[in-house]
């Protein structure tokens, strides 16, 4: 993925290369900003700290808010593999997801519909949310507002699936997750990169690309390359670390990214990325690796927090993330502190995962081409970056 500051910069140039209709709603004073490159000498860094901060405080309506979680956990909800769901189990999901998409908004956030208020609840804090302390805790509260929506207001009776990209890694693009009846569709065509086939080409999104708000289809382009980083050994690599602090950047590095870059499209942004459905289905599979590292010591890593509350330092510095620390949802769900999300057993969240049953023996396939492919891939990177601190160095000769 790329950094958020810079997603909104590629939106930007998205517009510019498409016959897409003009961004609308409370974004657009944003826009103007940033393209006009105020405050900033290099417009192509994003928006100021003060102009991402007036997004972020946008105070949604509490109305439509689904009721707080009362009482103890009693029984458990099942998360599952993807595909160890049976057709009818995958076509209640699909169906569900394709209610909320109906569903009018109720957040006055400037969505259009109920889906569209999850979306905004990531888009509007991206910059607090990604490379900091807060994105496990964040984003598993986020599934878990999803998995309620589709409970309470869509009927849906099952629990939130997750992608078991561990054992489909490197092989993305024949997964039976694009199936065209049940599964999310199959990837963009054209040079707009829209899905055309599956439940989900038809659904209009109001929310994104990155920061801007403007109405599109949802995109993709599936990458097997980047799908390798989801693959087990990157996932052993962070579940073998012994602290949340070196945990949660692991995590977000290769399994998260990889996911991500992989489907591509509306995937690869990291502002507005739950406007593909696959998002929850990816993040569900993130929240479950995050799980089986606090399984591995539960007692003190359900207590163990770590890193800043936000990804760009704020004027007045840095501030810890802690387990008292709020979690925004934007009135979709209550708000819920990080205590509150670190056991997934607890009375809240009230779920636990089961492993992947990977039918017939499936195994992660990776042979000497993939190493290969994964060398040059090293090679590239550290290419890219030299070129990227060259061009830092010459940015600062500038100036």
């Amino acid at each position: 993925m790329v950094s958020v500051r810079s997603a909104l910069a590629l939106a930007v140039a998205f517009l510019a290369s498409t016959s897409a209709a003009r961004p609308h709603g409370l974004l657009e004073e944003l826009l103007g900003d940033v393209t006009a490159g105020a405050p900033h000498s290099h417009p192509q860094d994003g928006p100021s700290w003060d102009a991402l901060m007036k997004i972020a405080n946008v105070q949604p309506s509490l109305e439509g808010m689904l009721p707080a979680k009362t009482g103890p956990c009693v029984e458990k909800l099942q998360r599952r593999a993807w595909s160890d769901l049976s057709k009818s189990e995958k076509k209640e999901y699909i169906d569900a997801e394709l209610c909320l998409m109906k569903l009018p908004q109720k957040t006055n956030l400037g969505g259009k519909t109920r889906y569209d208020d999850l979306v905004k609840s990531h888009q509007l804090q991206a910059f607090l949310v990604h490379g900091d302390g807060l994105f496990l805790p964040f984003h598993r509260l986020q599934m878990h507002a999803h998995e309620r929506a589709l409970r309470e207001e869509c009927g849906y009776t099952g629990a939130q699936p997750y992608w078991d990209e561990e054992g489909e890694a490197g092989h993305f693009s024949t997964s039976e997750i694009f199936d065209e009846v049940y599964g999310f569709g199959g990837d963009g065509t054209g040079t707009g990169g829209c899905i055309e086939t599956g439940p989900f080409k038809d659904y209009t999104l109001s929310t994104g690309l990155g920061y801007l708000n403007y109405d599109h289809c949802i995109i993709r382009k599936i990458n097997d390359r980047e799908s390798r980083l989801t693959a087990k050994k990157y996932v052993d690599a962070c579940l073998a670390l012994p602290t949340f602090a070196e945990a949660w950047p692991c995590i977000g590095r290769n399994p998260h990214n990889g996911g991500h870059r992989a489907v591509g499209g509306e995937m690869a942004n990291p502002i507005s990325s739950p406007g593909d459905p696959l998002f929850y289905l990816h993040h569900t599979f993130l929240d479950r690796v995050w799980w089986r590292w606090q399984a591995l010591d539960k007692e003190n890593r359900i207590k163990d927090i770590a890193g800043y509350t936000s990804n760009p330092e704020p004027p007045t510095g840095y501030v810890d993330a802690k387990l008292n620390t709020v979690l925004n949802m934007y009135g979709v769900t209550p708000n819920a502190t990080v205590a509150d999300v670190m056991d997934i057993g607890g009375d809240l969240l009230c779920h636990e995962y089961v492993d992947p049953q990977r039918k017939g023996g499936k195994k992660e396939s990776w042979g000497k081409k993939e190493e290969k492919e994964e060398k040059e891939d090293e090679k590239e990177e550290k290419e890219d970056e030299k070129d990227k601190k060259d061009e830092e160095t010459d940015d600062e000769d500038e100036e």
